[in-house]
C-alpha cells in the first residue's frame, strides 16, 4: 500500500468510492439506464414507422403521380382528337364556301353571259335598222339619180362596201 500512501489516497476512501460507485451504477442501472434504454428503443421504433409511414406515402404518391400522367396522356389524346376533328370541320367549310362561291360565280357568269347576249341581239337589231336606212337612202339615191352600167356598179360596190365596214366596227365593239 505503499503506492496508495505515496499518491496521497486512503485505502478506506478508496473502497468507500468503489463500492459507491459500483451501487451508483447498479442504480443508474436499474432506475436510469433500463427507462433510457427502452425509450430510446421506442424512439427507434416510432422513427422506423415513420420512415415505413413516409415510404408507403411515397409509393401512394408515385401511384397517383402515375394516374395523373396517365389521365393526363389521355386527356392530351382527346384533345388531338378534338383538334383532327375541329381541322376537318374547318376544312369541310371551308370546301363549302368555296364551292358556294363558285356556284355564285357560275350564276353571275351565266348573267353576264345573258345580258351580253341580249346586248349583241340589240346590236344586230339596231345594225339591221341601220342596214335598212342605208338601203332605203341607197334606194332613195339611186332613184333621184340616173343611172349608168358603171355609176350603178360603183353604187353597189360602195354599199357592199359601206356594209362590210359597219360589220367589221360592230365585231370590233
Amino acid at each position: 500500500m505503499g503506492i496508495l500512501d505515496q499518491l496521497g489516497i486512503e485505502p478506506g476512501a478508496l473502497l468507500v468510492n468503489i463500492v459507491g460507485f459500483i451501487l451508483l451504477f447498479l442504480l443508474l442501472r436499474k432506475f436510469a439506464f433500463g427507462p433510457i434504454s427502452n425509450l430510446l428503443s421506442a424512439r427507434a421504433q416510432k422513427v422506423a414507422e415513420d420512415v415505413q409511414q413516409a415510404a408507403d406515402a411515397r409509393q401512394e404518391a408515385d401511384a397517383h403521380l402515375a394516374s395523373i400522367q396517365e389521365r393526363r396522356e389521355e386527356l392530351l389524346a382527346e384533345v388531338d382528337t378534338e383538334a383532327d376533328q375541329a381541322r376537318k370541320r374547318a376544312q369541310h367549310e371551308v370546301q363549302r364556301l368555296l364551292e358556294e362561291a363558285r356556284a355564285r360565280a357560275r350564276e353571275r357568269e351565266l348573267h353576264a353571259e345573258k345580258n351580253i347576249a341580249a346586248q349583241t341581239e340589240r346590236a344586230i337589231q339596231e345594225l339591221r335598222a341601220d342596214v335598212t336606212g342605208l338601203a332605203v337612202g341607197f334606194s332613195e339615191r339611186l332613184l333621184a339619180q340616173s343611172l349608168d352600167t358603171e355609176r350603178h356598179q360603183a353604187l353597189v360596190d360602195k354599199f357592199i362596201e359601206d356594209v362590210e365596214k359597219m360589220a367589221a366596227e360592230e365585231g370590233q365593239t
